[in-house]
């Protein structure tokens, strides 16, 4: 006889159960509620890799001051000077 060991983590979701929802038989990462949220208003992801603005992996602040230290080079003129590409 063949039985499934019981899983090592249980299966809860803290999205859900922060939300005061059913947080049991499911995981964050397949969570039916975080799936049907619209896209992430900074990423566009949707679906089962959706997420809140709070679990963004890369927040927009950081990429607007990395952006602002980036050249203005075009990467097909090789005119410029240190254009390596």
């Amino acid at each position: 006889m063949s039985s499934k060991p019981p899983p090592l983590f249980p299966t809860v979701c803290g999205y859900c159960r922060n939300l005061g929802l059913n947080y049991n038989g499911h995981t964050s990462l397949n969570c039916p509620v975080r799936c049907s949220l619209p896209p992430c208003p900074i990423c566009g992801i949707s679906g089962k890799f959706n997420h809140t603005a709070s679990k963004q992996v890369v927040k927009l602040p950081f990429i607007k001051s990395y952006a602002d230290m980036i050249p203005d080079v075009d990467p097909f003129d090789f005119s410029q000077p240190g254009n390596k590409y």
